[in-house]
C-alpha cells in the first residue's frame, strides 16, 4: 500500500518572506502565513478573517434584500442589525493585524541574506601553485625558393605578385554580399592562424597575403589562397 509522504516545505528566501506579506496584507489575511509555514497561526488568520468576510457579506445581503422587499411592497425598509457588519468588520481587522504580526516574523527571520546560500569558504592557507607546463615553440615558417613559387602561382592563377606578397581583387554586387565574403575568409584566417590584410571598398574587396615571420611568401600563403578561392557568397 503506498504512503503519502508530504513535500518538505521549500527554504525561506527574502523573495518569499516579502511574497507572503503581500499576499497577507493585500489578499487574503492567513494565506501567506500558512504558505511561509506558520500553519496554525495562519489557520486561525483565514479562520477570523473568512468569518469577517461573511458576516460583512449576510449584512450586505440583508440589507439589499430588504431594500427590494420594501419596494416591492410599498413599505419602508427596516435596515439589519450593525452588529452583522460590526462583528465582521472586527474579525477581518483583527486577522489583518495578526498576519501583519506574523509577516513582519518572517521577513525578520531571513534577514538579508538569502536562506540556502552556505558561509563563503575561507582559509588560511595559500592556493596551491599550478606547475609550469612548457611552451612548445611552434616551428618557423620557411620563405619559398623560387622555383617553389612558380608552382605556388600555378595553383592560385587568379593571384597576382606584389614585392613579397600575393594580391588578389574580389568584386561584389553589392556592401552586404562583400561583407559576407570578408566573414567567410575570416573565419578561414583564423582556423589558419594566418591573417591576410584587408581593404575594403564598399564592392569591391582586395586581400593581401604575405608571411611577416619569414620575410617573404611561404606555402602558408599559398594554401589560405586556394581555401579563399573556393569561397562563394
Amino acid at each position: 500500500m503506498a504512503t503519502h509522504t508530504e513535500k518538505p516545505r521549500p527554504p525561506l528566501t527574502v523573495t518569499r518572506a516579502w511574497t507572503y506579506l503581500g499576499i497577507n496584507l493585500f489578499a487574503t489575511p492567513g494565506l501567506g502565513s500558512y504558505m511561509g509555514g506558520r500553519k496554525a497561526a495562519g489557520a486561525g488568520q483565514l479562520c477570523f478573517s473568512v468569518a469577517g468576510f461573511l458576516l460583512i457579506t449576510a449584512w450586505m445581503f440583508k440589507t439589499f434584500y430588504g431594500v427590494v422587499s420594501a419596494e416591492m411592497n410599498g413599505t419602508d425598509s427596516v435596515a439589519p442589525a450593525a452588529i452583522w457588519w460590526q462583528a465582521g468588520t472586527f474579525f477581518f481587522a483583527l486577522a489583518w493585524v495578526w498576519s501583519l504580526v506574523t509577516s513582519i516574523s518572517l521577513v525578520r527571520e531571513v534577514g538579508s541574506t538569502p536562506a540556502g546560500v552556505p558561509p563563503p569558504l575561507t582559509s588560511s592557507s595559500p592556493p596551491p601553485r599550478l606547475a609550469a607546463v612548457p611552451s612548445v615553440p611552434r616551428p618557423s615558417p620557411v620563405r619559398l625558393p623560387v622555383e617553389r613559387l612558380a608552382e605556388g602561382f600555378l595553383s592560385v592563377p587568379a593571384w597576382r605578385r606584389q614585392g613579397d606578397a600575393i594580391v588578389r581583387n574580389f568584386q561584389f554586387p553589392d556592401f552586404p554580399a562583400a561583407m559576407a565574403f570578408v566573414n567567410q575568409v575570416a573565419a578561414l584566417a583564423e582556423a589558419a592562424a594566418h591573417h591576410p590584410d584587408i581593404d575594403i571598398r564598399w564592392n569591391r574587396v582586395t586581400l593581401l597575403l604575405t608571411t611577416h615571420d619569414a620575410g617573404g611568401l611561404t606555402e602558408k600563403d599559398f594554401s589560405l589562397a586556394r581555401q579563399i578561392d573556393l569561397v562563394q557568397v
